[in-house]
């Protein structure tokens, strides 16, 4: 057998593995390592959280040195409404796997309502109404009866059920802050739909975050410029099977923002009776009164770290429209923005 024929037979074990009735790894939401720099992806109740409008972009491209990477980005809008206390927002995902051949796209709109739950404390409610469509192009397949012909790609025998599915899906949160505090709540998929493509039903599980941070030093002078804050945090995630841990530091030294953290669960070990380490993450990112731009990047550490090439992700966010006197006092919320 010769090594394209191995290759091809690797490929199409993965794709089995991901689109088989029952697989987990279909229903696995990506993941954004700079996930306060996509806070309408980490929760409906993050919309409308600053004083006006805002937009912003992430992209994350997931393991490039592999032939065909994962790649995830979304675009998000959201606008605050003080005489009614409440934040809408309008969310886009979307991810690729592979050679392009399965795609997943959402579109989501989002809800929030604030209100102070003491002198110190404010509560978000958040929903998440959305629609969602997963697509395989079997045109881009490569299928056991066309491996012989190599380059010639004649019609494969096989058939498969339909090559795209339409689905609609519910997400619900709640956040809570204070000038130096903050945790949350969310979770996505909760009617756990349908989105196989093959004969069957495979429902995606329901998504948890928790996350939760603080504000543990702050250093400030008459010179706004001179100002830095030191900030702790930590994000859980948990679907089907599959969990894991974010934690790590923020210094913002405004303009310049700076994180490292660690992903991975260092005190629970898999099926292999191996700790599960995943990934030591830098950030840095540089922003004004209006406009915040972000890079991390993913070392790999477990494993796989010699194949990967980790991950690269880079935000945009941009406000405006921001109602400086407005009679109604708003309350930021104190995360990070990266």
């Amino acid at each position: 057998m010769s090594s394209k024929q191995i290759q091809y037979i690797f490929l199409l074990w993965i794709l089995y593995r991901v689109i088989s009735p029952g697989s987990l790894l279909f229903g696995q939401d990506g993941h954004f390592s700079q996930y306060y720099a996509s806070k309408l992806y980490l929760a409906p109740s993050f919309a409308g959280t600053t004083n006006g409008s805002r937009l912003t972009m992430n992209f994350r491209d997931q393991w490039p040195q592999l032939p065909n990477e994962f790649i995830i980005y979304t675009v998000g809008f959201d606008h605050y409404m003080p005489e009614f206390r409440s934040g809408i927002g309008l969310l886009i995902y979307g991810d690729r796997a592979g050679s392009g051949a399965l795609t997943n796209q959402r579109i989501a709109l989002q809800y929030s309502y604030n209100f102070d739950i003491s002198q110190s404390w404010t509560l978000r409610p958040g929903i998440q109404f959305e629609n969602g469509i997963t697509t395989l192009n079997f045109n881009k397949l490569t299928f056991g009866d066309q491996l012989s012909f190599y380059g010639n790609r004649p019609i494969s025998i096989e058939n498969y059920d339909r090559e795209r599915m339409l689905y609609f899906d519910f997400a619900s949160s709640i956040l809570a802050y204070s000038d130096n505090m903050w945790f949350g709540f969310s979770a996505d998929h909760l009617p756990t739909p349908n989105n196989t493509l093959v004969f069957g039903e495979n429902d995606i599980p329901i998504r948890y975050y928790a996350f939760a941070g603080a504000k543990i030093f702050e250093k400030q002078s008459l010179m706004v410029r001179d100002e830095s804050i030191y900030y702790a945090s930590f994000i859980y995630r948990r679907q089907g099977d599959f969990d894991q841990l974010d934690v790590g530091f923020y210094w913002n030294g405004n303009p310049v923002e700076l994180g490292l953290w660690y992903r991975g669960l260092p005190v629970v070990k898999n099926e292999y009776e191996k700790v599960d380490h995943d990934a030591v993450v830098i950030k840095i990112g540089y922003y004004t009164d209006y406009m915040a731009i972000g890079y991390s990047y993913d070392f790999t550490v477990s494993s796989l770290h010699s194949v990967t090439g980790g991950a690269h992700e880079v935000s945009i966010s941009y406000v405006f429209n921001q109602n400086r006197r407005s009679k109604k006092k708003y309350k930021a919320i104190p995360c990070p923005q990266f």
